[in-house]
This record gives structure tokens, sequence and C-alpha cells, in this order.
């Protein structure tokens, strides 16, 4: 990849921008614009990306991520859910690698039947988790994800059991990825500077999962279980599970469980055994 050159706007930049544009963070989207360009360097860097490749990328807000992504040569396409921010992008990125959808992107997501290589975003906070799922489920990115969190929502996708952080969002992540680079991030280098702090993490997806879990609707299944058994996460994990149709204790017995532990309690490899054994006497 050649040298990515610093064209992102700065601070005062990015006022102007939007007073010029008639244009404003907008809170319902959980908008904070990234303003710092050593950082957004930092992040593409840490994509791996190079020419040719297919990437996607969530909530581009003014393009601080989006400007070194197309230098590099890659495939860009970018799902922004406010319609002045995608207006702005098409006109300052206009005739370059780079294809918006506008909408939710989760629901996009959900619909979506393309392949990429690279998965990345500044995430906004109130819908980071159930992006992160459906992205994990849709299997559109099967080599690395680059996602900025909040510092909490990261804290549950890497805890582990019996700790307080631990739960659905956890086996989930764990089950599909791999935790490869993490990086905390200050305030400061947003505009707006939100209440919270954030962190940079890399993922790389597991081959081995999706070949076990090939299909989608295996994928959804499978997080639906956790999701499920998580509701109730200090009952007993036989009670709970008692009301599956393809319940059976003799799926406990098989892993050397009792019926008596408690969801927060069982490492994800084996609430995926869990789930593999269930389906098995469905």
């Amino acid at each position: 990849m050649g040298q990515l050159v610093a064209l992102t706007m700065n601070l005062g930049q990015i006022r102007r921008l939007l007073r010029h544009s008639r244009l404003s963070p907008n809170s319902r989207f959980g908008q904070n614009f990234l303003h710092d360009e050593n950082l957004a360097r930092w992040i593409v860097n840490s994509t791996g990306v190079t020419s040719g490749k297919r990437v996607l990328e969530i909530g581009p807000g003014l393009g601080a991520l989006t400007e070194f992504l197309i230098q590099s040569g890659a495939h860009v396409t970018a799902i922004e859910i406010d319609n002045g921010l995608a207006d702005f992008l098409e006109q300052r990125f206009q005739g370059q690698n780079l294809k918006i959808i506008r909408g939710d992107a989760v629901k996009i997501l959900k619909k979506m039947n393309e392949e990429f290589q690279i998965f990345v975003g500044n995430l906004p906070y109130n819908a980071a988790v159930p992006l992160i799922v459906e992205s994990l489920i849709s299997g559109l990115c099967r080599e690395r994800f680059v996602c900025m969190v909040q510092e909490e929502i990261f804290k549950r996708m890497s805890s582990l059991p019996s700790r307080q952080e631990y739960g659905s969002v956890s086996v989930i992540t764990q089950i599909f990825c791999r935790i490869i680079r993490t990086r905390s991030v200050g305030k400061k280098v947003f505009y707006p500077e939100p209440q919270i702090r954030s962190t940079i993490v890399g993922m790389e997806p597991r081959d081995e999962i999706y070949s076990i879990l090939s299909q989608k609707e295996q994928r959804e299944e499978f997080c639906n279980f956790v999701r499920t058994s998580f509701v109730c996460r200090r009952k007993m994990l036989g009670n709970v599970l008692a009301k599956l149709p393809t319940w059976r204790q003799s799926v406990f017995d098989k892993l050397n469980l009792t019926g008596r532990e408690r969801a927060e309690q069982l490492e994800p490899e084996l609430w995926l055994q869990l789930f593999m054994n269930f389906k098995r006497h469905h």
C-alpha cells in the first residue's frame, strides 16, 4: 500500500464545513466526527487494506476514514443513514471508487449478499452491538474487522466467563472472531466530544466456525439460542433450556454438564458444542 496523504479535515475545518453545509451532528444517530488524521490513518493501516480489496464502511460521517481507504485503491461501499452526510460524501468523493448506500445499516446488513474482505467503521454507540452481531451473522466479511466502539461495549465483547460483563455478546463475538488488536481512544479526537471513552478493536473471523455454521440461518439460530439462554443468566441452564422442544438431559451428560450451571459460567466454545448437540436431537 502506498503512503497515505493527510487530507483529513481538522476540527476548525469540520466546524466551518458543517456551518456552510447546514449540517450538524445528530445525537439520534450517535454522530461524533473523527478529526485526528493520524488516528484515521492508523485505523485504515490496521485493516491491512490494499489496492483492489472490497471494503464495507459503516457510518462514514464526513469521510475521515473513507478518504484513506479510497487512496489505498480499495473498492469502498459505505452505509450512511444521514441523507445530508450521504449527499456531502457523494459530492466530496465524486468520480472516485466509492458507493454510498443510504439507510439503517442493521437492516441493510440483513439483506446484503455481497462479499467484502474488510469491515471498518466508527460505530454509533447506540447501534454498535446489533451492527457487530448482524455483520457476524451475515458472514459478509471474512478477513478483517476494525471497529471503533464504546469502551464498555468492548469489555462486553472480550469478557471472560463469570465476570460481570460476560454475556451473549461475549459468546457471539468470541465464537465468530479472534480479537487481535485494541487501542484506547480519548474523547478529544471527536467532534462533538462524547461523554464516554472508545476502543478500537481489530478482529479476524474464524474460518473454522464459518465451516461449522456454514449457513446464515444456522448462525442466526446459534445467536438466538445464546441470547435466549442469557435472558435469565442466573437461572440453571437445565431449567432455561428445558423449554426447548429439542431439550434432552443426555445433551448435558455428553458435555459433562449437570444442567445446574448458569449461562454466565460456560465458555464460548462450550456454547457452540451445546448448540450443536441440541441440533442433533432436533
